[in-house]
């Protein structure tokens, strides 16, 4: 369901782009009710989607939520939780500079586990379906 939702999504936004590369019935105001339209049904798609996704994604454990400013604990959570830099870049179909960016903003959680940055494979899963999914990437 979640991929005909985003499916749907895409749809919407190419009407909505080819709309404003033709000429047919260029009226201004007619196009702008369009466009206002398409937001709308854009916004409940995404609030669908949304609902979908909240009712699938892992709830944040304690760990995951530490940042990394020395209290990071990684020897709590399994080897097989935490991932290479590398690795996600292949889960999330995004450059190593993306992930720094994501680290940076705290939409990822890294761990140092003996001078190594390791992410944790579930925000990373999580944030396939947020942001990769949605942009193309995989």
């Amino acid at each position: 369901m979640l991929i005909q939702l985003l499916k749907e999504i895409s749809k919407t936004q190419n009407r909505i782009e080819s709309r404003l590369g033709t000429s047919e019935g260029f009226d201004m105001f007619s196009l702008f009710w369009q466009l206002v339209e398409q937001q709308r049904t854009t916004n409940l798609l995404l609030e669908r989607c949304l609902a979908e996704l909240s009712q699938h994604l892992p709830t944040p454990s304690e760990e995951e939520n530490v940042k990394r400013e020395g209290n990071a604990r990684p020897d709590r959570l399994p080897q097989e939780e935490l991932i290479t830099i590398k690795q996600a870049e292949g889960i999330l179909g995004v450059s190593r500079w993306k992930i720094a960016k994501m680290r940076e903003e705290g939409e990822l959680t890294d761990y140092d586990r003996n001078g190594q940055i390791r992410l944790s494979r579930r925000e990373v899963e999580a944030a396939k379906i947020w942001y990769s999914i949605p942009k193309g990437k995989v």
